[in-house]
């Protein structure tokens, strides 16, 4: 994904402590935007984190990985505030 590309909007990625903006493509698969948001110094996304979507202005609705690649951004981004919301699971320790 080409990092000037015009269609790029300003996204602000909730994350559990901080907001952290980020430019990102709306029609990009999740798939995608998981790669760009691991290499962000900021977001640092790794397996812990799903994207997840606001239900009702008061639940997140966590998105399995197997459907990123199915589900573009513009989908699950609160339409207002081009919010972002990532959940982070604790890793198992098994």
């Amino acid at each position: 994904m080409d990092s000037t590309n015009r269609d790029d909007i300003n996204i602000t990625v909730q994350m559990l402590s901080k907001l952290v903006l980020v430019n990102l493509n709306p029609k990009t698969s999740l798939s995608k935007i998981r790669e760009k948001l691991e290499k962000n110094s900021e977001v640092k996304m790794n397996d812990t984190f799903s994207f997840a979507m606001m239900i009702n202005n008061n639940s997140l609705a966590v998105i399995a990985k197997e459907d990123e690649e199915n589900i573009i951004l513009e989908k699950i981004i609160d339409k207002k505030s081009t919010l972002l919301y990532l959940k982070s699971e604790p890793e198992p320790d098994w």
